[in-house]
């Protein structure tokens, strides 16, 4: 999965037309800003909020697939094959809880 490719085929299918200028309440790099402004310019009908939602969660999920696998001691499957597979000891699991963890704080707030 490419996120970054799928969301600029979204901006390229969605995102274009004029609309009035909006602004952002995060302060950035002056390369990323730079960056930002572009995008602003390509995909005028997104909003700044919209934009920066979508780079966030493609970040986040290429951020979740790069992460390294880290083996431990202990099998806790199968493959197909019968080979075993361990446990990941690497940040994954732990992250992959957190964000259950708060998808259901945020699901029972709303």
């Amino acid at each position: 999965m490419k996120p970054f490719k799928n969301i600029s085929d979204k901006w390229n299918q969605f995102g274009q037309g004029a609309l009035s200028q909006q602004t952002y309440d995060i302060k950035l790099s002056l390369d990323a800003a730079k960056s930002f402004q572009l995008l602003r310019l390509k995909y005028p009908r997104l909003t700044d909020e919209i934009l920066l939602a979508d780079l966030l969660c493609a970040a986040l999920d290429d951020f979740e697939q790069s992460v390294p696998y880290v083996r431990g001691n202990n099998v806790v499957a199968f493959d197909e094959m019968g080979d075993e597979i361990y446990e990941d000891t690497g940040i994954t699991p732990k992250f992959l809880k957190l964000t259950k963890e708060h998808r259901n704080r945020l699901e029972k707030v709303t």
